[in-house]
């Protein structure tokens, strides 16, 4: 919550500062209403701004703001605004980079490379602060998007919708996954073995303990083989497409560095598709291509690797390990060596040259999208009967094949991998998370919830609550006190009505919730859930003072968290100053 005062700019400048923030931002500006003041254009581009950078460094912001004209004068505007903030450290070293370069926004369109230094200067300081796993990152977004009803209940598990409808997600894992197929699933080595006992393409390898054992597995299997951890993700360790027993006992040295558990695998040819299947569907297909570089006809390889052209995704990524993604090192070298080429060979046009062993974008490759159109019906049961197997709701499953559109019974393929907590990775332009998120909840989010304020002086609380006990028109209460479910203490008490209500509210034994918070606590913590169903108050018989302004402070903040307007009431409607 603060007051923001705005003073009136003549249009020329409100467009300079909307063509820089285009520029800024990797999200398009919100239309606005044809009537808006400038004070009120001013404001709202800026509040955008502060949640946009944000989520551009990974912060998963919601959009969702309330802005409110407060009072004015000639040319001046106060505004009340409440502003969404997980990270408050966050939202604060973006407040500060807004008022530095807001001046410098509203005097002119600056060039595309000063908005670039711009950028990259409140992206480094925020970087800190960026969530690592991109799943959780874009569910929280999904989420905001769709308006369910979100918390934290680890640093890693987040709670889905309210009561009987709530649901737990870590990443992709759900309260629905099964443990023994997880398990399964994070050994390389034992899922192959199930797939190979089901009659489907697993892996055909051994795990080995030394050098010298792998090199033996190796020759046996025939070579090329591929060395890899047999429990580690993201293919971490992992060498393939070795021809020889130097490379194999190297490729040893590598995965043995990061697990005493590794594998030697019979080579397949092809690329490595992730096929993300979720409730018996698959939902997603991108074919991995390792880096490398393609052939222009003119320049060499040296050349090409100096010179190539970074992703959005690549830049970052390099910034995240301070270091370039690709470089002629031993192993690039090595890859040219064994198929015959050198750096200055100069290959022809459209003729793509590996130079890394591992295809994830942490070693520098890329996923392109494959429509579903395109993809075998067979290969797509496969994965389905994949995930099945290991009874996982989701599942990302990683097929070797040579040309995804001719079918694995008859072109060969090889699933080397099954994750059962997949990256789902999508498009900005995708709605996949939105539509996982409709389907894990069942399109509804939400109990009936209301939001009963209350006195926090404890005769008129204990009369409140048992006014609402002799009612049983809820089946769960939360109050400081504790927790009320079906008529029945279900918890001890806790430290706030915010925690209270937090409690009760992902309780899956909950069809309807009246949940009572004191003034105080609204206007220090703020609401439980973004949308009450019903919001009322239970006025203080002698009001001070200082209860009068929280109880206008209240109900300013709370209007917006009403699913009607006029659903903030005392004996009659709250007004809203």
């Amino acid at each position: 919550m603060g007051l923001i005062t705005a003073r009136h700019l003549p249009a020329a400048q409100l467009g300079h500062l909307e063509q820089n923030l285009t520029g800024l931002l990797d999200e398009a500006l919100p239309n606005l209403q044809a009537d808006v003041t400038g004070e009120q254009r001013l404001v709202s581009r800026l509040l955008f701004c502060l949640g946009a950078i944000q989520r551009q460094s990974r912060i998963p912001v919601s959009e969702f703001s309330h802005l409110r004209a407060r009072s004015g004068q000639a040319q001046i505007m106060r505004f009340e605004v409440a502003l969404p903030a997980p990270d408050l450290r966050a939202t604060k070293v973006v407040l500060g980079w807004l008022v530095a370069v807001t001046p410098g926004l509203l005097q002119q369109v600056l060039s595309t490379d000063a908005l670039e230094a711009i950028r990259n200067a409140i992206l480094q300081k925020l970087q800190p602060l960026a969530h690592s796993q991109l799943n959780r990152y874009s569910i929280i977004r999904a989420a905001n998007r769709l308006e369910i009803p979100i918390q934290n209940l680890t640093p890693t598990v987040l709670v889905l919708g309210t009561g009987k409808y709530s649901r737990w997600m870590n990443s992709t894992l759900t309260d629905h996954t099964p443990g023994i197929g997880a398990s399964i699933a994070k050994d390389k080595f034992t899922t192959a073995r199930v797939l190979l006992a089901a009659g489907l393409p697993g892996g055909v390898n051994a795990l080995v303990q030394s050098p010298e054992q792998a090199v033996n597995v190796a020759t046996q299997l025939g070579f090329p083989v591929v060395v890899k951890p047999a429990d580690k993700d993201q293919g971490e360790g992992v060498a393939a497409d070795l021809r020889d027993a130097a490379s194999v006992e190297q490729a040893y040295l590598l995965a043995s560095a990061c697990s005493n558990k590794v594998l030697v695998e019979r080579w397949a040819p092809g690329a490595t598709h992730r096929l993300t299947v979720f409730n018996g569907k698959v939902i997603r297909v991108a074919r991995r291509i390792a880096a490398g570089v393609t052939g222009d006809g003119v320049r060499d390889i040296k050349t090409l690797v100096a010179s190539r052209d970074l992703t959005d995704t690549q830049k970052k990524t390099e910034y995240r390990l301070g270091k370039p993604l690709l470089v002629l090192d031993e192993e690039a070298l090595g890859l040219l060596q064994q198929n015959g080429f050198t750096p200055s060979h100069v290959p022809a046009v459209g003729e793509y040259i590996r130079l890394r062993r591992r295809d994830n974008i942490s070693a520098g490759g890329t996923n392109e999208h494959v429509e579903l159109d395109q993809v075998h019906p067979d290969n797509l049961m496969l994965a389905i009967d994949a995930a099945g197997l290991l009874r996982l709701d989701f599942a990302g499953i990683d097929l070797i094949i040579g040309d995804i559109r001719q079918s694995w019974q008859s072109s060969g393929g090889l699933v080397c991998e099954v994750n059962a907590q997949p990256q789902m990775g999508a498009r900005p332009e995708s709605t996949i998370y939105e539509d996982v998120l409709r389907e894990l909840l069942n399109g509804r989010f939400r109990i009936p919830a209301q939001l009963l304020i209350c006195p926090a002086e404890p005769a008129q609380r204990r009369a409140a609550l048992a006014q609402l006990l002799a009612a049983q028109n809820a089946n769960g209460i939360s109050d400081q006190s504790g927790l009320w479910v079906n008529g029945r203490k279900a918890s001890t008490a806790f430290a706030t009505d915010f925690d209270a209500a937090r409690a009760l509210l992902m309780r899956q034994d909950i069809d309807n919730a009246v949940c009572i918070m004191s003034l105080q606590e609204i206007v220090k913590h703020g609401s439980p859930l973004r949308r009450w169903h019903k919001i009322q108050m239970c006025p203080a018989e002698s009001p001070t003072p200082e209860e009068m302004q929280q109880t206008r402070q209240a109900a300013a903040m709370l209007h917006a968290h009403a699913d009607q307007s006029d659903q903030v009431q005392t004996d009659a409607v709250l007004p809203v100053p």
